[in-house]
């Protein structure tokens, strides 16, 4: 009984070495990373061809804000998002368009700097945190809007 009771420790043992070296693997090709890798479906939509903004006249459309782990990253750009600045994310003008946004009273001018606008929940402008702020409290999350491009 001896026998087969230290053979299971060492199997035991053994089996115990494997997952350590398992995990140490892991957490040294994983944990390298400061933080985890966000994927923004912000920056990776690229224009398939470059848009030009000609002034229309006001549209209605849904805009949300973003900030957190996107605030001192790349926008589709280029330029470090900043969520204190007046910018917009938008699927189909060009970067660099002047765009009023308005809900009722409140107006606010943004520039086009990045892509986005969760097509799918129907949004088409995803403002910055300052520029939302303009038109309503952060809390309303999502709301609607007149726009029409400046320049």
């Amino acid at each position: 009984m001896r026998d087969s009771f230290e053979q299971y420790m060492m199997t035991s043992f053994w089996f115990r070495v494997g997952l350590v070296v398992i995990v140490l693997l892991f957490v040294l090709i994983e944990g390298g990373k400061n933080e985890p890798e966000i994927i923004s479906p912000l920056s990776d939509i690229q224009p398939t061809s470059t848009p030009t903004a000609t002034p229309t006249p006001s549209k209605k459309a849904l805009a949300s804000w973003y900030c957190g782990v996107f605030d001192g990253r790349r926008t589709a750009s280029g330029e470090i998002y900043d969520c204190d600045e007046l910018t917009a994310a938008n699927n189909e003008l060009p970067f660099g368009t002047v765009v009023r946004l308005t809900n009722g009273s409140n107006s606010v001018e943004v520039t086009i700097n990045d892509r986005g606008g969760f097509k799918e929940y129907g949004r088409t402008f995803d403002l910055s945190m300052r520029a939302f702020e303009y038109l309503a409290p952060l809390s309303v999350g999502v709301l609607e809007v007149e726009w029409e491009i400046v320049k």
